[in-house]
């Protein structure tokens, strides 16, 4: 049955495809809870045991100086809530129901200065992931620069940056390529 699932906040660009066979699809936006998003997985879980992957779909926050855009690691446009470092210990709701968590969103591992306007002050995306992680169950894949795509079909082609593989156990594999990629899938 249902093995994969897509988490998507509508504020990203593009529309998904028709996809056919054994995928959910959630739309999410900046009025809806997480908690919402919570219990779609946690039904789709009770419905076809543990799922296999989860792909969330969201902007990631950066920074932008001088046209360009900087940083990251700081939290995931998803919801109402967002996922922070502040609120990462929330996913425990989905502890155990899916296998893999695959994030395309920008900047998501990053980890070092904010901004070069603020050198001092440091974001830690490598401790966030490893966190939603230990907090899930599972393992996360995220990267660390900013993630191209085509909004017509959500083609993300090849990964920008380097990919970071978040064990539960909280090991941390640099160069890692999620084993399923959301473009195989639909």
């Amino acid at each position: 049955m249902f093995k994969y699932f897509i988490l998507r906040d509508m504020r990203l660009d593009g529309y998904l495809p028709p996809i056919p066979g054994a995928l959910i699809t959630a739309n999410v936006d900046g009025s809806t809870s997480l908690i919402t998003a919570f219990s779609r997985i946690n039904t789709a879980a009770q419905i076809t045991g543990k799922l296999d992957t989860l792909f969330i779909l969201c902007h990631g926050y950066q920074t932008s100086f001088a046209g360009f855009s900087f940083g990251g690691g700081g939290g995931l446009q998803l919801g109402r809530e967002d996922l922070t470092p502040a609120n990462v210990g929330n996913w425990v709701a989905i502890k155990n129901l899916v296998k893999y968590i695959v994030i395309y969103s920008c900047g998501t591992a990053y980890t070092g200065i904010s901004s070069p306007m603020t050198p001092n002050v440091l974001s830690d995306g490598k401790t966030f992931m490893s966190n939603l992680a230990k907090h899930t169950n599972s393992t996360v894949f995220a990267a660390d620069q900013t993630q191209w795509y085509f909004p017509s079909n959500y083609d993300f082609g090849k990964w920008e940056g380097i990919v970071y593989m978040f064990t539960p156990a909280g090991n941390i594999y640099p160069g890692s390529l999620p084993v399923n990629e959301l473009m195989e899938i639909i």
